[in-house]
């Protein structure tokens, strides 16, 4: 994981939810869920109006930073050149997607692509003081690709991908169905979505319903006596501001005061 430096946190909540907890989502709602603007029906947080992958090319690539919302293609094309220099690789690309944009590197014919693995070790090892920048890198799938259940894209992998440090991720939808099966297959279309718009989103199934989450944080992410956190936590918050219910918002009572139920810190299991 990198070294991070905390900052004031605009959400923090106070406490970190575990996964068992999370059968009871909708409990406060005072009324039906809304549909969410700009939702898409997955849970997207920040519309980015690109309208299509207009640069995208077929293949698996490699994801090494992301941006969303309305200047990401700009914020992208800046970043190009510091991660470039920074990192010493060479051949890295901007590849703007359907809700944001990406740093990337490699065309690979599938996930299985022996050069992937390479590449993606070759990465994730990479170290510059005692920082692995690209330590969450991962391999989304092209746009526009076939779309189903992807056993690597499971919440319980990630321990074992990106180690022990990996403790947090940042629920950002649940879905139910009395088909228990359609449930299960939404969240996983859902986080593969998410992932060929360039975001580390997991499926994760639980006994009756079936959450989305995005994002592996670690200890060093979030400071909750002093109500701090990292800025890559932060930032995924604002991208991803709701935690929707079968793609829309859930509409709750605090104290007394009506909100659409925020995306939750939650624990790996």
């Amino acid at each position: 994981m990198r070294k991070k430096t905390l900052q004031r946190a605009s959400v923090v909540g106070g406490m970190v939810i575990a996964l068992a907890a999370l059968a009871v989502v909708c409990g406060g709602c005072e009324s039906a869920p809304k549909a969410s603007s700009g939702a898409g029906g997955r849970g997207a947080a920040t519309p980015f109006d690109a309208g299509a992958a207009d640069s995208a090319s077929s293949g698996w690539t490699i994801v090494l930073a992301t941006f969303n919302g309305p200047t990401a293609r700009q914020d992208a094309e800046a970043a190009l050149p510091r991660v470039q220099s920074g990192s010493g690789f060479g051949g890295l690309f901007v590849e703007h997607r359907k809700r944001g944009s990406i740093i990337a590197s490699g065309r690979y014919a599938s996930e299985g692509d022996p050069r992937a693995a390479a590449d993606l070790a070759r990465f994730r090892s990479f170290e510059r003081n005692g920082v692995r920048p690209f330590g969450q890198a991962f391999l989304a799938p092209p746009v526009g690709g076939a779309v189903g259940s992807r056993p690597e894209i499971n919440l319980s992998q990630a321990r074992s991908v990106f180690g022990g440090d990996a403790r947090f991720t940042l629920q950002v939808a649940v879905y139910e169905s009395a088909d228990r099966r359609e449930a299960m297959r939404a969240a996983e279309e859902a986080a593969y979505i998410y992932r060929q718009d360039g975001e580390l989103a997991f499926y994760y199934h639980g006994p009756t319903k079936s959450m989305v989450t995005i994002g592996v944080f670690g200890d060093s992410d979030i400071d909750l006596d002093a109500g701090l956190e990292s800025p890559e936590l932060t930032s995924l918050r604002e991208r991803h501001p709701l935690n929707l219910f079968n793609g829309m918002a859930i509409r709750e009572t605090i104290k007394g005061r009506p909100r659409e139920q925020p995306s939750q810190l939650v624990q790996i299991p």
